[in-house]
């Protein structure tokens, strides 16, 4: 009967669909392991960690980590907020990546048509 009260909480709803999101993101390379395994060789694996650890490294910079103050406004309209700017933060930081220059106007295009 007390399990009833806890169902229904939207606190517990919105904390099991964010596990089991963060479960099924972590499940998906485990299950891929084994024909990944008979795909590739070794050789091919180092390649791609020695393109992901910048690669992470870098996603983690270009977002600024935004996708936290999504979770923590109290706001439909202020998390909307925060989803904009990580995405522009993001567009900015991939157009500035891609061919190795600045593109500042890019950046200012997107701020400004907010």
């Amino acid at each position: 009967m007390i399990l009833n009260g806890y169902v229904r909480s939207p606190f517990l709803r919105a904390v099991a669909t964010l596990s089991s999101g963060n479960a099924l993101v972590m499940a998906v390379p485990i299950l891929a392991a084994p024909l990944l395994g008979r795909l590739y060789v070794p050789a091919d694996y180092g390649a791609l960690a020695q393109y992901m650890a910048p690669a992470a490294i870098l996603g983690v910079l270009v977002s600024l980590q935004f996708q936290h103050a999504i979770i923590a406004e109290r706001k439909e309209r202020s998390a909307g907020a925060a989803a904009w700017l990580c995405g522009c933060a993001t567009d900015c930081g991939r157009a500035e990546s891609q061919d190795g220059e600045s593109h500042p106007d890019l950046c200012a295009q997107l701020f400004a048509s907010h």
